[in-house]
């Protein structure tokens, strides 16, 4: 496990630790926004047809959740371009943690993410 997803694990047992929940109940937002404040040049919302502008990595967990936005932390080239290290988020936050660079966007729909 490496990059964003050992990143998620330590800091979910942080907050663990900290008393944030516990029986693996844990509330993941502050954590999640944080690292959509960090990546949200590579965020990618659900096109009506049921894909993104990359592809999931095989891998990811959410292949079959589909969530409607989600941001990523790494791009693998190969006969696809794959997001690997992907992570569920609220669409809503994007112009609300990077305001300049949703700026142009905030009339418009997210979904030209």
């Amino acid at each position: 496990m490496g990059g964003l997803a050992s990143a998620t694990a330590a800091a979910a047992g942080g907050l663990a630790a900290a008393g944030g929940g516990g029986g693996g109940t844990e509330d993941t937002t502050p954590l999640r926004r944080a690292l959509t404040a960090g990546l949200f040049p590579h965020a990618a919302r659900l096109h009506p047809d049921g894909s993104y502008r990359v592809f999931l990595h095989p891998s990811s967990v959410l292949l079959e959740r589909k969530p409607d936005c989600l941001v990523f932390n790494e791009l693998m080239h190969t006969t696809r371009t794959y997001a690997r290290e992907a992570l569920a988020i609220e669409a809503r936050w994007l112009p609300e943690l990077a305001p300049a660079f949703f700026a142009a966007k905030a009339g418009a729909a997210v979904g030209a993410v």
